[in-house]
């Protein structure tokens, strides 16, 4: 399975129409979320406003695609977090809380992390897209 974990900048830019994006999403077989991009983005949709249920239709529309799942936090998950924050610590690159639950989540899953933000490349073993 061609699958990519994508991060909630990404997700941002494929609701503004970023051609780009659009185009490295669509070379993975699956697309993946995790909670953490999930709560990011929902953080930033006003759903009392116009734009914001429009914003909100359109996520849902994209969560219903069946290349599109959302995965769980689970304990393995946890293991991976611990990890990787122990590694990044130990090697002076702290990463944000969020995108090291990213990262785990990606190595838990064997996805490829999609991201414009570079210091995923902080993390071993993580495959970027």
């Amino acid at each position: 399975m061609n699958a990519a974990l994508i991060d909630t900048n990404i997700l941002i830019e494929c609701f503004q129409h970023n051609q780009s994006i659009s185009e490295a999403i669509s070379q993975f077989d699956r697309i993946l979320i995790c909670p953490a991009v999930l709560g990011e983005f929902k953080a930033g949709i006003d759903v009392n406003t116009r734009r914001g249920k429009k914003v909100k239709a359109l996520l849902d529309e994209f969560l219903d695609d069946p290349a599109v799942a959302i995965v769980p936090c689970t304990d393995e998950t946890a293991d991976y977090y611990a990890r990787i924050f122990r590694t990044l610590k130990d090697n002076g690159t702290p990463l944000p809380t969020n995108d090291i639950w990213i990262a785990a989540a990606a190595l838990e899953h064997g996805a490829a992390v999609l991201s414009s933000d570079g210091h995923f490349s902080h993390v071993p073993m993580l495959k970027l897209a």
